[in-house]
């Protein structure tokens, strides 16, 4: 089944030193790409290449200039605003670099939260693991969950991260880089941690990434550059 469909995108921004406007500083363009169910896809290449900008636009978060992106087949060119919340908030689930917690509640509540707008979620939770029970399945203990998240261990910050992240069972999940400030030893363990959340689902991830090493673990490599994305 196919989660993610992109086709003959392109992402510009204008410069803003045109002075009508028209002038385009960045172009990230992307040929096709294609994600199905239960795949963990890591998406390489350099600083400034548009792997952001894209985890972006297929987020809803940045707008497109041409193309289009399809999630669970549903197109997200002349989505309102609205309506691309509403497509993020049932299908996809984020994992950022700083992690974007809310650090002072609990880690059962940084879970729920995650289906705070969204119904569909919220039915499929219903259905599977509640937050509770998602953050002990990821080697939390008790003493944790009711403990500000700001009080946890880097660790146990990455965990409550991938429960909220994956709760409700979203068909895709985007991770920009959330392995970037960690050492080796740590990047191994968050890694690990994510997997294992993902042995039981049929969900695709999409993970950005500079790390080769952390890519090889991953079932596709893509590097953008083969994509149709170039250097800004």
């Amino acid at each position: 089944m196919s989660i993610l469909n992109i086709q003959d995108l392109k992402v510009s921004y204008p410069s803003p030193l045109a002075s009508d406007g028209g002038g385009v500083s960045f172009e990230l363009s992307v040929k096709s790409l294609n994600l199905a169910a239960g795949e963990r896809v890591a998406l390489v290449g350099g600083s400034g290449t548009g792997k952001s900008t894209l985890l972006n636009a297929i987020a809803g978060l940045q707008p497109f200039s041409s193309g289009e992106i399809e999630v669970m087949q549903t197109g997200l060119s002349g989505q309102s605003a609205i309506q691309l919340d509403r497509i993020r908030g049932a299908h996809m689930g984020l994992l950022f670099q700083s992690l974007n917690l809310l650090p002072f509640v609990d880690a059962v509540a940084n879970v729920a939260v995650a289906g705070t707008f969204s119904g569909e979620k919220r039915k499929r939770a219903k259905a599977g693991q509640t937050p509770r029970e998602l953050l002990l399945s990821l080697g939390l203990d008790e003493t944790h969950l009711s403990k500000p998240v700001r009080l946890l261990s880097l660790g146990q910050q990455q965990r409550v991260a991938v429960a909220r992240a994956i709760y409700g069972r979203p068909d895709l999940i985007l991770a920009d880089e959330p392995t970037s400030s960690l050492d080796h030893r740590n990047r191994d363990r968050f890694i690990e941690v994510l997997f294992k959340a993902f042995d039981t689902t049929r969900q695709a991830l999409l993970l950005v990434t500079h790390d080769q090493e952390l890519a090889a673990k991953f079932d596709r490599v893509l590097d953008i550059a083969d994509l149709g994305g170039g250097p800004s």
